[in-house]
């Protein structure tokens, strides 16, 4: 492609290459959706249907039940459901109806009883499947994984690795330096205007956490006037806050005081989307107080988020406001993609001419 593209080689010429490349992602999504609906139909039509038999407790299986369910695409049917304590019942149960799928749900101390349950399976011709319940814990990004020829169940961990980092690295750095090309007029301007309104630097900067914890520097445009707070602490700004500049409110109102941020992406420490980056004193306090607050460090924090786009955005002076934005920021964390940080970053102009918390 590089030769055609460049005439190095003119065995294709570069019209055809492109029209090949079209034509072959056009036809394959066409081919996906076409496979899709047909085997829907043939699944309505009785075809390909596999036989499921659920072993465990009620609780356990209920998600499993409610998803099996819901996607009658699956051709997957619940023919009957067992007990994990009554080993006679399953085998009679797996002898006399010959089930495809035998799905066993496990809680935690239930793995004394997978024993019996697999010697009264031992027979069955049925793929049989475990389930551990990991819904009992807070589960980040799950999934399987082999390390060094060990299968492992994922149950905490970063979903920025391999190829999903470097397609985002791209991004980040991509937007990032289109927006300070297109931005420059922009920065120049708010530069003077703070610098003509109010003594002092034209830009702020503070500690705060990372990915992985680790201490950056993030800057903004300062917005407030000059003025000292004991070690370690940051008062958040709230309305009518006598800190804050005319042309502070402005930038924080529009949020032009986070465009400096761009410089942070370029600098690596940040990212275009992901959990907005807390004042350290902010993280010591919330980690004591929210459950699992500290997996948003597990990915570089953002310039916007899904808690901002979603209403949390500025000041929480309510614990429970904290927790909304922490728990958004984890299904950021377990839901990422890269169709869902382009989703983000094109429905974070709504959120800003709302101007909803920003003081």
């Amino acid at each position: 492609m590089l030769l055609a593209l460049t005439h190095t080689a003119d065995t294709f010429s570069r019209a055809w290459l492109v029209i090949w490349l079209l034509t072959t992602m056009v036809t394959l999504c066409l081919g996906r959706v076409a496979v899709f609906f047909i085997m829907a139909h043939m699944r309505r039509a009785g075809y390909q249907h596999k036989r499921l038999l659920l072993v465990g407790d009620a609780g356990v299986l209920d998600t499993v039940r409610e998803r099996v369910k819901g996607a009658t695409w699956s051709g997957f049917d619940i023919v009957g459901e067992v007990a994990l304590s009554d080993v006679a019942a399953i085998a009679a149960f797996d002898a006399q109806h010959k089930p495809d799928e035998v799905w066993v749900g496990l809680r935690m101390v239930d793995h004394d009883a997978l024993d019996a349950v697999m010697q009264a399976l031992s027979q069955s011709v049925a793929n049989i499947r475990l389930l551990p319940d990991l819904h009992m814990y807070q589960i980040l990004n799950h999934g399987m994984s082999v390390t060094l020829g060990i299968p492992m169940v994922d149950a905490s961990v970063s979903p920025m690795h391999g190829s999903s980092r470097m397609i985002k690295a791209a991004l980040d750095y991509g937007v990032a330096s289109l927006m300070l090309l297109l931005l420059a007029p922009v920065l120049l301007l708010t530069a003077a205007a703070i610098k003509l309104t109010s003594p002092g630097p034209v830009f702020y900067k503070q500690k705060r956490n990372g990915w992985n914890g680790d201490e950056i520097w993030v800057y903004k445009f300062r917005t407030m006037v000059l003025h000292h707070e004991p070690e370690g602490c940051v008062t958040q700004a709230c309305p009518q806050d006598a800190r804050v500049t005319p042309m502070g409110r402005l930038l924080r109102k529009t949020s032009l005081d986070e465009l400096p941020q761009f410089i942070n992406v370029l600098q690596g420490r940040m990212s275009i989307v992901g959990p907005r980056p807390h004042a350290l004193s902010h993280n010591a306090a919330y980690q004591k107080l929210i459950p699992h607050y500290a997996l948003r460090h597990k990915v570089k924090p953002g310039i916007t988020g899904w808690a901002q786009i979603c209403g949390y955005r500025g000041r929480t002076e309510t614990l429970d406001k904290m927790e909304g934005r922490i728990k958004h920021d984890i299904y950021y964390l377990e839901h990422w993609s890269i169709w869902l940080d382009l989703k983000i970053i094109l429905l974070t102009p709504l959120a800003l001419i709302q101007g909803q918390n920003a003081y």
